[in-house]
């Protein structure tokens, strides 16, 4: 799994080798460079080793509400798809998994669920909850 924790590191992901699909989301969200982490998850990882490095299981809320999952919400991009955490008021979590045959499965089925599409255009900054 690929950690961008800081703005150096997120300029970084903006060129290659990154994947295109993970550059554009990424673009999107420049101006969240300060304000949260982002898990680029690559091939090789399961839900076991995303959850050990997020520090919390997907599948839980953390909240409380209800059996759903703590995400804020799960956006696909045509390509990737986005799953934010919001845990407190001024820092998430963004992770990111790319739609391919080589990503986990049973990880990719997780995040698909209840996942809107994205909005063709730049103006899709963050969907509105």
């Amino acid at each position: 799994m690929y950690i961008i924790a800081s703005p150096s590191a997120f300029s970084s992901a903006l060129d290659p080798p990154t994947a295109p699909a993970i550059r554009s989301l990424l673009r999107l969200r420049i101006d969240l460079a300060e304000e949260a982490w982002f898990y680029i998850v690559e091939p090789g990882d399961g839900l076991p080793e995303v959850e050990q490095t997020l520090g919390f299981p997907l599948l839980v809320n953390l909240t409380g509400d209800g059996p759903a999952p703590s995400w804020e919400w799960s956006m696909d991009h045509g390509g990737c798809i986005e799953v934010a955490f919001i845990l407190s008021d001024d820092f998430a979590h963004i992770l990111v998994v790319l739609t391919s045959s080589e990503i986990d499965p049973a990880l990719l089925a997780l995040v698909r669920v209840g996942a809107i599409i994205a909005p063709t255009s730049t103006e899709a900054a963050t969907p509105k909850g």
